[in-house]
């Protein structure tokens, strides 16, 4: 399984941004923040006119300007080369060879020769385990997988490799931790034996309470013992439980032992630190031998610590250097250590442990401790300075995910793009010969030179249907497209702009212009946020270097950081926000914007499927209830909460996805329940027991969403209460989207034969087990199985029961209940239905059907537990 591709040595490219042609401003709000990216307050790429007023150089594209940073990204790997890598493991003593982890459970190995890298398959352990990634649905397992690997000391001669996994954790059964020694026979070449199977020992294994904050890294230590680090579980008493590895780093010997000479004392023997709440990445110092780790916080802070044995670290009694209240005042943590460093959510939120630098490629950086942060993509290098604290720098705002770092053998760093599957060298910066941002707004190219107030001509003004809340402003939106591009759209209907745009937005108070923000789509980086902020006359606006809480218009003005823009604007969630074809379609408007752009030329190919979709406005009371709740939190919330977005929660707030696939009925809450009694994220009927409602009212540090609400907007407070008020369950119309059913007409009962429906009698189906999965609206997949892409479909006319995509209409239908069962309707086909002629199954013109109704009949084992 081997293929050849070359190094691609280059800066980094990101993809993603939208918007769209239609009036140009509303009166309630928009994305409360833009992506984040470092700037300079220099205004080289201007002149003054006779007026006062700066004339631009700059004609307002995101190529017009550098973007500085102390280091630079060598893509190592072609872009999506890799599914969701969570590590890079290079070969002892070899640069030449190294190993890509991926959290569905797949190990590559790549070793470069001749210029280009080979790159075959090490193992992937969903062949031979229960290895479970699953992102979203109900039960969903996204911090399950494949976490970390490590080489004995004396793999030469032994020929041992450890894993970090996760088996289990869905379908009822528990999430197992394993931490597992494996053999290879080849040296290195595939962890697979002769014959197909897998040489394994378990050495440690931990049963989960839930399926978060589970494993983290494997090390050898410079001590020859093995540490493993353990989240909480997600049950932050557990991390100050000392009979529980859970929120712990914990010290082994090579066969699972604990290590002799831990210094906690009365637990468990084998914990060397306790009081962790996610210390995912950690990492040696290969100099000093230090063990430095990140530990991802709550809600409010993140921070990184350097780990001694016997340390407690406070976790649930502090988060980074902050008492949370989850402890008495009185409670004193014996062997407590404080962090190195700690930061809110300004600069990120899910820090990312790194390395402390020891090659020679950067000098200025060696002995720094070099981390990132997932949720806002920067880097940072924290140095410890005279006084004996620590000053940071931040050296990238890279616009990736940074899911972990990598050391090879010369002490020379490594990062990787979890979503982008792209893999980065870190090196020396190169020197930009573009001008960095300027200082004012009017230099930059996007304002009119004679009214800097207004866009200049070659800007597109638009609008969207759902404007997200931010502090009351209305806002005026507007698009710079490079001359001859052409925006293009995805299948969930987010439009991606090319390299070179810019997205603009003013923000007023009082008809007063308080703020400017400039997204930019730029080639090193992707998507970048800058804020200016307009002098009391309006006469001109300039760029912020940071955070700034200030007054304007008699109420409290934030104006956020890059790194906070960069939480919001990340690619899962399109990287512009809201600028969406169901945003932009506005049939009752004339013309239909999304219709304009078309005929315009500024966006490519709009299907059917997406043409049809309308995010509704949830101020409009004609529309139902449930469609304007949900596209409220669609745009407040689920940028965030959903598949591959920075929260750590696992709901999935998009207003296509069904409410039973959200995962927040009556789900516990991850972030806490607020001091509720059996509160849960959604309980139906009752909106003060709903989490979720709590925190959108909340006008404290519990608020959500946690930018731009200063101001509670309480039209939308009081429309969520009403909508949860008034839910009586969130199942679907065949009931929990768990359920396995049999699904008949009748005696005939449906079932697969080689990839075809086919109709037998009920002891022949037994093996059929259906699930209907909610997609949107009345629409849902009928799933064979419980797991995978195996659905009822329409393929090139014929009804097939094969492989499709979640997201295909041809594998949609419509179950519309009646008094004897339920009318299945193809959505694809649109007036079809699925019924039975002469003992076959078919398809039937509406005008036709009426004959057949079907059953969804839980299995009997099932219906019996």
């Amino acid at each position: 399984m081997k293929l050849l591709f070359v190094v691609f040595v280059s800066f980094i490219f990101s993809a993603c941004g939208s918007s769209v042609v239609g009036p140009p401003s509303d009166s309630s709000s928009s994305s409360s923040s833009s992506s984040s990216s470092s700037s300079s307050t220099s205004s080289s790429s201007s002149s003054s006119s006779s007026s006062g007023v700066v004339k631009p150089v700059a004609s307002c594209l995101a190529t017009d300007f550098a973007q500085p940073a102390a280091i630079g990204l060598q893509r190592i790997a072609a872009e999506h080369e890799f599914e969701l890598p969570t590590g890079i493991k290079f070969f002892p003593g070899n640069n030449q060879i190294f190993y890509v982890l991926q959290q569905t459970g797949a190990i590559w190995r790549l070793e470069e020769k001749d210029g280009a890298l080979e790159k075959q398959l090490f193992v992937d352990l969903r062949d031979y385990y229960n290895v479970v990634f699953t992102p979203e649905g109900p039960g969903s397992c996204h911090e399950c997988g494949l976490y970390s690997m490590a080489f004995h000391p004396q793999f030469a001669e032994n020929g041992y490799i450890y894993l970090s996994y996760t088996v289990d954790g869905v379908e009822g059964m528990p999430l197992q931790s394993y931490i597992a020694r494996f053999r290879t026979a080849d040296g290195g070449v595939s962890l697979v034996k002769d014959g197909g199977t897998l040489e394994q020992e378990v050495i440690y294994h931990v049963e989960q309470p839930t399926n978060i904050h589970n494993n983290g890294q494997i090390n050898f230590g410079a001590d020859g013992y093995l540490y493993v680090s353990f989240g909480d579980g997600g049950a932050g008493q557990n991390s100050q439980d000392l009979n529980k590895p859970f929120g712990s780093i914990l010290r082994l010997t090579d066969t699972g032992e604990a290590a002799p000479d831990n210094e906690i004392e009365g637990g468990l023997p084998e914990i060397y630190a306790m009081g962790f709440r996610n210390p995912w990445f950690w990492s040696f110092d290969r100099e000093t031998g230090d063990l430095w780790a990140g530990d991802v916080g709550q809600g409010l802070i993140e921070e990184v610590d350097r780990v001694v044995s016997g340390g407690n670290y406070g976790w649930p009694c502090y988060e980074g250097k902050q008492k949370t209240g989850s402890c008495a005042d009185d409670v004193v943590l014996e062997n407590y250590v404080e962090p190195v460093w700690d930061y809110g959510r300004v600069d990120g939120r899910s820090v990312t442990g790194g390395f402390v630098y020891r090659g020679s490629a950067i000098p200025e950086l060696y002995g720094a401790y070099i981390y990132g942060d997932f949720g806002s993509g920067l880097i940072w290098a924290l140095r410890e300075n005279q006084t004996g604290g620590y000053e940071r720098d931040q050296l990238a705002v890279t616009g990736k995910m940074i899911s972990a770092f990598a050391e090879d053998n010369n002490g020379e760093l490594y990062t990787m793009d979890y979503l982008g599957g792209e893999l980065y060298r870190i090196t020396a910066p190169e020197q930009s010969q573009l001008p960095p941002l300027p200082e004012l707004l009017s230099a930059t190219g996007c304002m009119d030179p004679e009214n800097v107030t207004q866009p200049a001509d070659h800007l597109v003004p638009y609008n969207i249907n759902e404007p997200f809340w931010s502090d009351g402003a209305a806002k005026e939106r507007f698009l710079r497209l490079p001359e001859g591009t052409t925006a293009q759209v995805d299948v969930a209907g987010n439009i991606l702009l090319p390299v070179g745009s810019v997205v603009v937005k003013n923000f007023r108070l009082q008809d007063r212009l308080i703020e400017t923000r400039l997204l930019l789509h730029q080639p090193d980086s992707g998507w970048n946020g800058y804020s200016y902020a307009w002098n009391d006359d309006e006469s001109e606006a300039t760029l912020l270097e940071g955070v700034l809480d200030a007054d304007r218009a008699s109420q409290v003005w934030h104006f956020p950081s890059r790194a906070e823009c960069a939480q919001c604007h990340t690619g899962a969630a399109g990287s512009s926000l809201g600028l969406e074809v169901a945003q932009l379609n506005q049939p009752n408007a004339s013309p239909n914007p999304l219709d304009e752009w078309l005929e315009r030329g500024l966006v490519g190919y709009v299907n059917d499927r997406l043409k049809s979709q309308v995010l509704p406005a949830s101020g409009d009371t004609s529309i139902e209830l449930d469609a304007r709740a949900r596209s409220y939190l669609h745009v407040n919330c689920s940028y965030c909460h959903r598949p591959g977005g920075t929260s750590q929660a696992t709901m999935d707030l998009r207003f296509t996805t069904h409410l039973v696939n959200a995962n927040v009925c009556h789900a516990v809450p991850m972030q806490g329940d607020l001091g509720i009694a059996d509160g849960r994220l959604i309980v139906p009927g009752d909106a003060e027991r709903s989490i979720l409602w709590q925190r959108i009212s909340s006008a404290n540090e519990n608020r959500m969403p946690p930018l731009g609400s200063n101001i509670l907007d309480d039209v939308s407070v009081a429309l969520i209460r009403e909508w949860i008020d008034g839910l009586d369950n969130c199942d679907g119309v065949t009931g929990p989207a768990d359920t396995v059913f049999q699904i008949r007409s009748g005696d005939h009962y449906l079932a697969m034969a080689d990839g075809l429906p086919v109709l037998l009698e009920a002891d022949e189906a037994v093996e059929a087990q259906w699930q209907a999965i909610p997609v949107e609206e009345s629409f849902y997949r009928l799933r064979l199985g419980e797991a995978g892409k195996t659905h009822l479909h329409i393929e090139s006319g014929t009804l097939e029961v094969s492989y499709a995509e979640e997201y295909w209409w041809a594998a949609h239908w419509e179950l519309t209940p009646t008094a004897a069962g339920f009318r299945i309707r193809s959505r694809a086909r649109g007036d079809q239905y699925l019924e039975i002629r002469e003992g076959e199954l078919t398809l039937v013109p509406e005008e036709d059907a009426g004959q057949t109704l079907w059953q969804f009949e839980p299995m009997p084992d099932v219906a019996q537990e």
